[in-house]
């Protein structure tokens, strides 16, 4: 591969890359897709140093990526769902391998997918620091957990290289206790090269795809990638999605950790391209960083802003970051836990990390962490918030209670004015012969009175002596159950 800045031409691609890639395709027993729709799905990202990430979707502003910078600028470009055109016009730019565009291609199977990947793993140490290589083409696979009313076609996405698909029904538990029964199972690729001193190409696909009917659901949001890449037979590296997105997209990903210059100086770091589980574990490092930091921002909004004017919804948002730091601790150690004891070391092959001047350039263990401890911070924060929220409402029921009496206070000052006038009332309307010449006497009103006094007076000490003897019957049960027999004696109370 030669390490070239020329900038393709703007005429018609003549075809003679990609036919070459097409034949070593067909000499390596890759099927490669003969009709598609050119550039329909693709997009890409780029990031140059000391500039912002720009988005581009046409092939005029791919040639143009780097006219405006200097040649020895650093520079990621990130292609999602390349076709035959985009890998013709960086292949001839960047004078690319063509085997990089065929293994980015090729499906491998189940056994090639997790097998072959172990036995790199387990083989030596070296998967960490193996020969030099300009590229690499990573296998991971994708999770969406329930999915409902699964079939081929309905998910079926527009990509120029399908990729294997598993439609199954079976329980799902993680170590979280989340359990599902339906799930889609998409092996994915994922590649990069080292196109020159100063340019990375990255490779991904378009896996899960907006426009599906579940994801309006939240399926999406419960979908998984994992890279096995790690010291461990359960599911290796797992790449996180972005808790300030509603769905897994791998672009946005790699958007949010191109954000963080240092990182261009870590994959520049080397005359060839990073390894496989520096490159992975710098990834995943970066992303739980960030999950780490939208859950911060989110606390302190609930804690210093919400919580003063607490709604219905403030105590669910605090379980769900209760949730989210849940996840963050249980990946992050899951991930720490199987991460190769020789990766530390291999960071301190780089010239600008070995002194560790920053702190940005700890090792991906250290970085792992300091985010646990964060999150652990972050987790008693979090109840110390709870608390607060359950004195905020304690508060607030109280001044509800002392706005209430002030109103029963209110009701008894009106009840002393109109109480009296409302007897006078009553008094002047009766019906009796001293006031308005009624054949009825005033003395046929204060004798209904006593009957009626006399007869509530009756029924109550009736209820009074109906509640006593029925407390007595209640007491007499109870010191019956509570009697133990004493062989040769009385019964007598338990002791």
């Amino acid at each position: 591969m030669a390490a070239t800045q020329t900038i393709f031409p703007t005429n018609t691609i003549n075809g003679n890359y990609i036919s070459r890639v097409k034949q070593l395709a067909s000499d390596s027993q890759v099927p490669w897709p003969e009709t598609y729709s050119p550039s329909t799905n693709t997009i890409a990202i780029v990031k140059v140093t000391f500039r912002d990430i720009e988005t581009i979707s046409t092939l005029s502003a791919l040639r143009s990526v780097g006219q405006r910078d200097n040649q020895k600028t650093d520079k990621v470009i990130v292609i999602q769902n390349i076709t035959s055109d985009w890998i013709e016009t960086i292949g001839t730019k960047y004078s690319l391998d063509p085997a990089f565009f065929v293994e980015h291609a090729r499906n491998p199977s189940a056994a090639e997918h997790w097998t072959t990947q172990w036995e790199h793993v387990f083989s030596d140490e070296k998967t960490v620091q193996p020969q030099p290589r300009e590229w690499y083409c990573l296998n991971g696979t994708y999770t969406c957990h329930e999915l409902k009313a699964l079939t081929e076609t309905r998910h079926q996405r527009p990509m120029f290289f399908p990729r294997v698909r598993t439609y199954r029904q079976a329980k799902y538990h993680d170590n979280l206790g989340f359990q599902g029964k339906d799930a889609v199972q998409v092996r994915t690729r994922l590649s990069y090269v080292r196109a020159d001193a100063h340019t990375y190409i990255i490779l991904i696909d378009d896996i899960l795809h907006n426009g599906d009917p579940e994801a309006q659901l939240g399926a999406l949001s419960r979908t998984t990638l994992r890279m096995p890449y790690a010291n461990n037979r359960g599911g290796g590296i797992v790449v996180p999605s972005l808790y300030s997105q509603s769905d897994f997209s791998l672009l946005t990903s790699f958007v949010s950790f191109l954000e963080h210059g240092w990182h261009l100086e870590v994959l520049f770091g080397l005359t060839q391209a990073l390894p496989i589980q520096p490159f992975l574990y710098l990834l995943v490092n970066s992303l739980w960083q960030t999950n780490l930091s939208f859950v911060d921002r989110k606390l302190k909004e609930v804690s210093f802003t919400e919580i003063r004017s607490p709604d219905d919804q403030t105590a669910q948002k605090l379980h769900d970051l209760r949730e989210s730091i849940a996840n963050i601790r249980t990946r992050v150690s899951e991930t720490q836990l199987h991460m190769s004891s020789s990766l530390d070391a291999y960071y301190d092959t780089f010239g600008k990390i070995k002194n560790r001047h920053y702190k940005t350039y700890q090792s991906p263990s250290d970085n792992f962490r300091e985010i646990l401890e964060s999150a652990d911070k972050l987790d008693r924060f979090l109840m110390e918030t709870f608390q607060l929220l359950m004195s905020t409402l304690s508060v607030r029921d109280s001044q509800i209670s002392i706005r209430q009496s002030r109103r029963g206070m209110l009701l008894t000052v009106l009840a002393f004015i109109y109480v009296p006038l409302s007897f006078i009332t009553g008094i002047f309307g009766m019906n009796v012969k001293e006031i308005n010449g009624s054949p009825l006497s005033i003395w046929v009103c204060f004798v209904a009175l006593g009957v009626v006094i006399a007869v509530t007076a009756l029924g109550y000490m009736l209820y009074r002596y109906l509640y006593r003897q029925g407390m007595i019957r209640r007491r007499e049960t109870w010191e019956r159950k509570v009697m133990m027999p004493v062989s040769g004696r009385e019964k007598r109370p338990a002791v």
